[in-house]
């Protein structure tokens, strides 16, 4: 099958629940109970917090000095994105803040182009930051040979955005479906017993469901599925 492995519906104000053998999951979308696989995931609505890890420069630097640091990701895709930045410190430029300054511009430029994340610095730290806050796949390290610098990475930290009207237009739903300032999420395995059409293809093959629902229906939709 070429297109997407799943489907995502809209429920807005609506209590799905079993009604003769079948569940209305949205008032027009409705199967029967041996069509749900079970394992039924809640998520609750998070505001999302770009994932952003710190590099902080200390110590004293010489000229000659040099500097290495690495950044991953793996937010556009299963294959991750590795960068090195090599930095030999030069005559005028010892200064803790104009290192991490030229870091911050380097790894910002490539932030324009292709690179899945920016950077910035304040004083003496460099911070990398993603270009999105759907995933927690950024991370970075340091290395340098100076005997008196010093360069320590932290670890990334943020927030992945769920249920956010964003997050419901990337899994394709219609923006002029989209009326509540955040959802419930469930997700769930739907094996259909008859072809369904969607965005993609007519098919029936076992497929995840993405349900946005009113916050405080998640919980208790995803409990009656994983009841059944």
């Amino acid at each position: 099958m070429i297109g997407r492995d799943y489907i995502a519906v809209v429920a807005e104000g609506h209590t799905p629940s079993v009604t003769n053998g079948l569940v209305d999951i949205t008032p027009s979308f409705v199967v029967p109970v041996s069509a749900l696989q079970g394992n039924a995931v809640f998520i609750a609505p998070a505001v999302g917090v770009n994932f952003n890890f710190p590099i902080t420069f200390g110590g004293t630097y010489a000229v000659g000095d040099q500097i290495v640091v690495t950044v991953c990701s793996n937010d556009r895709s299963a294959q991750k994105w590795k960068k090195i930045y090599r930095h030999t410190v030069p005559s005028g430029g010892t200064a803790l803040a104009d290192i991490a300054a030229y870091f911050a511009t380097k790894i910002q430029t490539d932030g324009l182009a292709d690179a899945p994340y920016t950077a910035a610095s304040a004083a003496a730290v460099t911070t990398v930051t993603a270009k999105n806050d759907d995933s927690k796949g950024i991370e970075g390290s340091g290395s340098t040979d100076s005997s008196a610098g010093t360069i320590v990475v932290g670890p990334a930290v943020g927030t992945i955005s769920e249920g956010q009207p964003q997050d419901l237009i990337d899994k394709g739903i219609d923006p002029n479906d989209i009326n509540l300032a955040s959802y419930d999420t469930v997700r769930f395995d739907y094996s259909p017993e008859v072809p369904i059409g969607s965005v993609d293809a007519k098919t029936k093959r076992a497929r995840e469901v993405y349900w946005y629902g009113t916050p405080g229906e998640g919980n208790a939709f995803a409990t009656l599925i994983n009841g059944l």
